[in-house]
């Protein structure tokens, strides 16, 4: 296997003054062997290459980056390049970096679309580029079980995997010689030595553009899309007496449900015995595929998630309708010798490996996986004593925990006997060999087989952990694009989109949305609200609230306008009130680890109080940064507290949060940095010790960096705040942060991944900020006048800013008030320029632009543009500047803000 080699120096701008290389920096190396393989003679210097490059635009729809080992200013290093999953529109770019002694630095991937420059809709890959591809076979990844991007999520053992011990002598070799490397160039790890691939999974084959069926497992029962799917079927009295019949024969009396004629009769059935919720997914599942295929939908395969695959086999032929209830019931009466008590299942906001280390870490010997959902949910099965402490200790650390509605641990090896019991209930049942594909996502394999195959399959099931993540992957490489969720209205749709977010949303459908419409539910809107007069069918997205706090005594949105129009200015010099600050922290301009201002934006301390109804013992064992957070959300939450006790899993919390934005968290790295120093140098552990204590008092640090790192912290305040179960997000898109995690709301509430998305920003640095972005002058220590020939720099200031996002159609239905619509949302990159704080006009004009065509608006249209500060030297004049004439062709009228 070959790779495409570049080297890379560090510099001090890829330390930003931490002394190793900054974790954006991981982008860079990215950056570097994507554009020097691009760009590189055997592919940008043939002409059809560069002609068909000026007509496509390439777009960096995902990256990841993976951390390992630091690297010091003046460390030579080798990215090597690899391709992976070329398809029509798309290829991924996968990066290793070494140090020179053969150590992994980094890791990550780039996954890129190409786009038609003139239209911006993506576009086959020219002709020229997949040649060119073509010619570049010998360093494509080599076939493997799991992905490169998948290694590189797992993490542990799986990153052994993508730094063999070939592939770090290959590295030491190209930098122990420098000039034979030269700019860059193609190498090769002798075959011999070429990493070992692991043995391929067992093979599906589906169609071109197949079509996948889901059927939903434990939980997903829905009353009123169970009788709108039984109302769809007529004629169905005499399948519904036989399925009655032989649900008697299996010891449960299912009439109550069967011929329930209301959602009230349902619960009542319900209450009356619980169970009959099985029954009710299974027969929901089947309704619906049968309905779609009578609409002519054809599956190519039908996946069932954990106990859906009874419905799946049912759906492909193996069973009939009344022998797929009979295993249901089976299955009831099987489980009826397990205690009440024995334990459930819950979902863990973790990958699999982190699921496991948590589990172990809270002592919780008795819980194992289930299965895994998606990169990011992993379902553990045990007792609820169990799933306690492991609550516990995850919502101690913001990280998501949720019980499963499950009177049972399924998966669990605690059901063995159980599972026999089950096994020999379903000797008599008749099954056959599947008429259409069915492929298990906890076999793992396509059923061939009737009986006994398919009875010992089901059985062994009980115990048995599912793989639905890896299942959809397999799905996705065999060809599949396009899956239905045939029995819910979007459990498992949404866990696709999760698994494949490079999938259209069009291409992943969910039965409830395809059924005919009934009459529309009678909607009313509060005189009360004020309400913007938007019409009903728009598709924009509605702000229904806001929340700050930010400095000059703005404690909410109100006060911040009024300082707004009354020029209040929040800048404040806390030198004054800490004056052991400028021996600590000042110098002149240019000294390493010293500030020659620091001038800050800064809360008031009056002003930090907490919000109302809130635990004011809990408020204060917050840092600054989570108080300032807590009060800005307390803010967005007034009127959405019913949605938040309702769905909180349909809520999402977006949060920029920058790598410097936490005083505390900064303090902590800093004085455990120098506890390492320290040892390493040979001081004695006792005057170590003696040391850091001292310290910590100095600075306020009162815990470890991990336990004050920035997602632990802000997920805790999202869960005491807004409530337990909401998935937060933080995001680092520099300055930008807040207007990223706005834009990705967007996005999740168009794809329906949410109906209420939290987005916005909190930022509380502490003085090494301003030590940081003194190493280049990029602060002014004179004051903040933006657009102004005087300018000198930029103030770095304090504060938190929530707006709460939903679908304009559902905030106007729910009566909630409109403060603004977004129409859309522009996303781009400056392309190459000299530096990370050196903007290009051509990327801030592309983000326009893609706004402006997102909400279908021409550029006339806008009267404001409000651009964003970058600290630069001064006399370098602002790019916002050339932008009224980049956008002349389309008759911009700006009034840009003095």
């Amino acid at each position: 296997m070959g790779f495409f080699a570049v080297p890379y120096d560090i510099h001090f701008d890829d330390t930003m003054a931490y002394g190793s290389h900054h974790f954006l920096t991981n982008f860079k190396f990215q950056c570097a062997g994507r554009e020097h393989l691009l760009f590189s003679p055997a592919v940008f210097d043939v002409p059809e290459f560069r002609r068909d490059f000026d007509q496509v635009l390439l777009l960096t729809y995902e990256g990841y980056s993976r951390n390992l080992a630091p690297a010091s200013l003046g460390d030579r290093l080798v990215v090597l390049t690899s391709l992976e999953e070329r398809g029509e529109v798309s290829l991924r770019f996968c990066f290793r970096t070494f140090k020179s002694d053969g150590t992994p630095v980094a890791c990550g991937y780039q996954t890129v679309l190409c786009a038609d420059r003139a239209q911006g809709t993506l576009c086959p890959w020219p002709r020229s580029f997949q040649r060119c591809f073509e010619s570049l076979s010998d360093i494509l990844e080599q076939p493997a079980p799991r992905s490169f991007r998948e290694r590189a999520h797992q993490g542990g053992a799986a990153i052994k995997e993508l730094f063999p011990e070939s592939l770090q002598t290959l590295a030491k070799s190209l930098l122990a010689d420098p000039a034979s490397l030269g700019t860059s160039r193609v190498v090769s790890v002798a075959p011999s030595e070429s990493p070992r691939p692991l043995e391929s999974a067992a093979s599906l084959t589906l169609p071109a553009e197949a079509t996948a069926f889901l059927f939903a497992g434990q939980g997903s029962f829905e009353p009123e899309l169970f009788l709108r799917l039984k109302a769809l079927h007529a004629g169905l009295e005499a399948e519904l007496d036989g399925v009655s019949t032989a649900c008697l024969v299996a010891g449960v009396d299912a009439a109550p449900l069967l011929f329930a004629r209301d959602a009230v009769e349902v619960r009542k059935a319900l209450e009356a015995v619980p169970q009959l919720d099985q029954l009710g997914i299974y027969l929901s599942g089947v309704w619906g595929a049968r309905w779609l295929q009578h609409q002519g939908l054809r599956p190519d395969v039908f996946v069932g998630h954990s106990f859906g695959e009874i419905a799946a086999m049912t759906s492909a032929g193996a069973l009939d309708l009344a022998a797929g209830a009979q295993v249901v019931c089976h299955r009831i009466r099987a489980l009826q010798k397990v205690p009440d008590d024995f334990g459930t299942l819950a979902a863990l906001a973790l990958g699999e490996s982190e699921a496991v280390r948590a589990i172990a870490e809270c002592g919780a010997s008795g819980l194992v996986v289930a299965g895994r959902n998606h990169a990011r949910q992993t379902v553990v099965a045990g007792a609820r004593g169990e799933l306690g402490r492991l609550r516990a200790l995850l919502e101690s650390r913001g990280q998501g925990f949720s019980f499963v509605t499950s009177r049972y641990p399924f998966h669990h090896p605690g059901l063995a006997t159980a599972s026999q019991d089950f096994r020999a209930l379903l000797t008599q049942v008749p099954m056959r060999a599947p008429q259409g594909r069915v492929y298990s996502p906890i076999e793992q394999r396509q059923y061939q087989g009737g009986q006994p195959e398919l009875a010992e399959a089901l059985a062994s099931h009980l115990v048995r952990p599912f793989d639905f993540l890896g299942t959809v992957e397999t799905l996705s490489r065999a060809g599949c694009t396009r899956f239905v969720d045939c029995g819910t209205t979007g459990v498992l749709a949404r866990i696709v989109q999760k698994i494949l977010p490079s999938v259209a949303s069009d291409a992943v459908r969910v039965i409830s949305k395809m059924l005919p419409e009934g009459p529309p539910a009678p909607v009313s809107t509060p005189a009360s609200r004020e309400a913007l007069p938007v019409p009903m069918e728009d598709d924009g997205v509605a702000v229904v609230s806001l929340g700050c706090i930010l400095p000059g005594g703005a404690e909410d949105p109100e006060a911040y306008w009024q300082n707004i129009r009354q020029g209040v200015s929040g800048i404040v010099d806390p030198s004054v009130a800490r004056p052991e600050w400028v021996a600590d922290f000042m110098g002149p301009r240019g000294t390493p680890d010293r500030a020659y201002t620091l001038l800050t934006g800064q809360v008031r301390e009056a002003d930090l109080v907490p919000p109302p109804g809130f635990d004011p013992a809990r408020f204060q064992q917050y840092v600054r940064e989570q108080k300032l957070l807590a009060i800005a959300l307390e803010q967005a939450m007034r009127g959405l507290k019913a949605v938040a006790s309702r769905s909180p899993g349909r809520i999402q919390c977006l949060l920029g949060s920058t790598a410097e934005g936490s005083a505390e968290y900064d303090a902590a790295l800093s004085v455990e940095a120098g506890e390492a120093l320290l040892c390493a140098s040979g001081e004695r552990v006792h005057d170590v010790a003696a040391l850091s204590m001292a310290a910590r008092a100095a600075l306020g640090v009162e815990a470890i960096s991990s336990d004050l790192a920035p997602y632990p912290t802000l997920q805790a305040v999202v869960s005491d705040v807004v409530g337990a179960g909401v998935a937060t997000t933080l995001l680092d898109a520099a300055c930008a942060s807040s207007l990223y995690a706005m834009a990705l709301g967007m996005k999740a509430l168009e794809r329906g991944d949410a109906d209420l998305v939290l987005a916005g920003g909190v930022f509380s640095p502490g003085p090494g900020n301003s030590c940081l972005f003194s190493q280049f002058n990029g602060l002014s220590a004179t004051g903040s006048r933006p657009f102004d020939a005087s300018a000198d720099g930029v103030i770095f200031g304090e504060g938190a800013g929530i707006v709460g996002l939903m679908r304009l159609k559902d905030a106007v239905a729910a009566g909630h008030r409109v403060h603004a619509v977004i129409r859309g949302a522009g996303l781009s990159s400056d392309g190459r320029s000299s530096s990370a704080n050196v903007p290009r006009v051509e990327g801030q004009v592309a983000a326009m632009e893609a706004c402006y065509s997102g909400a279908e608006l021409a550029p006339r249209a806008s009267s404001t543009s409000r651009p964003m500060a970058r600290p630069r030297p001064r006399g370098t004049p602002p790019s916002s500047s050339r932008l009224p004439t980049s956008l002349a062709a389309s008759e911009v009228a700006s009034s840009w803000p003095a």
